[in-house]
């Protein structure tokens, strides 16, 4: 199994912004975020219709418990879906799935594909329409040193590079689907749909 270069937590932080020329910013990080234990997690891993990899472009392609337009069934317990997926190629895939009781930070958004950059996901009911979304920070992009004393630029990360997103969303009954949405890979650019799985 390749090495998952970059972790991206998922919590309160990210941003979205106007489409725009690339302007550089914070990078991935790796520290943790985004709600508190409520007592009693379950922590029970969910279950999935099929085993595939994340992407057939990259040799070193992780094995996703879901792949990019797949079912994921839900755990029928805990309030909250603790989702590890990873972008690889240009596939999102689902690692793992599980279900735990713990607070989250509110729904961000609203945001719009095609009006927005930026990266986030959206949890959708039977009509389509977002009952929660999350942002999240860019994965294409990790800061590192610069040319001078104390400088900081942003590198792109190299597409085959496996690179983690931790997303914590509502665990939902009436939930049918989760949209990702990102900019093209390595830019500002305005955001598009990047992966759909089913929910049931």
């Amino acid at each position: 199994m390749a090495a998952i270069a970059v972790l991206v937590t998922v919590g309160c932080g990210g941003s979205v912004a106007e489409p725009g020329p690339a302007t550089g910013g914070g990078g991935p990080t790796t520290t943790t975020g985004g709600g508190k234990p409520s007592g009693g997690t379950a922590d029970t891993p969910a279950t999935a219709t099929a085993t595939a990899t994340s992407t057939a472009q990259c040799a070193n392609a992780e094995p996703v418990l879901v792949p990019n337009g797949g079912t994921l069934v839900r755990p029928p317990t805990g309030s909250v879906l603790r989702l590890e997926l990873v972008y690889q190629g240009d596939a999102i895939g689902i690692l793992d799935a599980r279900d735990v009781d713990m607070v989250i930070s509110p729904s961000d958004g609203p945001f719009t594909a095609g009006a927005n950059s930026g990266y986030w996901a959206e949890v959708r009911d039977a009509s389509g329409a977002a009952s929660f979304t999350r942002l999240f920070q860019d994965p294409t992009n990790i800061e590192g040193p610069g040319p001078g004393p104390g400088d900081l630029v942003n590198a792109t990360i190299d597409r085959c590079t496996a690179k983690l997103i931790l997303l914590s969303v509502p665990n939902d009954a009436s939930a049918t689907s989760l949209v990702v949405f990102g900019s093209p890979y390595g830019t500002e650019g305005a955001a598009s749909e990047l992966a759909r799985f089913t929910l049931r």
